[in-house]
């Protein structure tokens, strides 16, 4: 074995020491930060977005039927526009007036504008 190396051998280990250190400190911290972020992620996540606009002031039977009229329609597609925008998702939406997700989907496709029917 060649003796003269044994000092540059030592000199490349402590490098490659040094570098590992840094390595396994950054991954901590790195790990931290994120454990941090992800316990702020579900503190917001379990706030879940409602709003004030009441289901109750149409009638059930006026949600879904035949006594659903053109300005009950209107009605409830701009409430949904609120809950929309104060944050609730589609589901949520649906879930709360009780109806399908398509509904809500289709006032979205016709931006919440609801033309009277002009059929008799």
């Amino acid at each position: 074995m060649n003796f003269n190396a044994i000092p540059a051998l030592t000199y490349r280990l402590e490098a490659l020491e040094k570098k590992y250190k840094a390595l396994e400190d950054y991954s901590k911290t790195s790990i931290e930060n994120l454990m941090g972020e992800i316990s702020v992620l579900k503190l917001t996540k379990s706030n879940k977005p409602t709003c004030n606009v009441e289901v109750t002031n149409l009638q059930k039977s006026r949600i879904r039927g035949k006594k659903r009229s053109t300005k009950d329609t209107i009605e409830r597609w701009a409430k949904w526009k609120e809950q929309l925008k104060s944050g609730m998702t589609i589901p949520q939406v649906a879930n709360e007036w009780g109806c399908s997700r398509k509904a809500v989907y289709y006032a979205i496709q016709k931006n919440f504008i609801k033309t009277p029917n002009t059929i008799p």
